[in-house]
């Protein structure tokens, strides 16, 4: 399976028969650049994202944690198949591997995720209000914070989990 990275080159992954798969990247120069209009869509979308400050930046985080979760999940057990039993070692190579793929995606869906967290930081600003009033939180930026910190312990906890448990 290739992958065709529009920022940074070629991602190959070969999955090799009983003993899982392995991902290469290759920083290629000839590598296909973005089309001015998608560039321009995307500074756009972030421009607009920044706008809802706070609330902005932490949707869109919540989306790129579900992203990476799932994705990464997806590419360890059907894309890598990487069998259990390898040793703590090889398991984090393994890891970081798959993490690359991972990462070379998020670059495909970047501004679909863009958006949507234009279309969640409204409701999301809302909640972390409501969260506010019900918890006794001095700020609404006390909220977000907890959303933050939610995302980075739950991916930390999946991405960990998931090395542990195959090695």
């Amino acid at each position: 399976m290739r992958i065709l990275c529009h920022l940074s080159g070629l991602a190959e992954f070969a999955n090799k028969p009983g003993r899982g798969g392995a991902c290469t990247f290759r920083s290629s120069s000839s590598a296909r650049a973005p089309s001015k209009l998608h560039a321009a869509k995307q500074v756009s979308l972030k421009a607009r994202l920044r706008s809802y400050g706070l609330a902005g930046v932490a949707a869109y985080g919540l989306l790129n944690t579900v992203y990476y979760i799932t994705a990464f999940l997806f590419f360890w057990t059907h894309v890598a198949k990487v069998p259990r039993g390898l040793g703590l070692t090889e398991t984090a190579k393994r890891f970081v591997g798959v993490m690359s793929l991972t990462w070379a995606g998020s670059q495909v869906t970047k501004v679909a995720r863009i958006a949507a967290a234009l279309a969640l930081a409204p409701l999301l600003d809302n909640a972390c209000h409501l969260a506010q009033q019900k918890l006794g939180l001095t700020s609404k930026r006390t909220a977000l914070s907890l959303v933050v910190l939610s995302c980075i312990a739950l991916a930390s906890l999946c991405f960990g989990a998931t090395v542990l448990v195959w090695a």
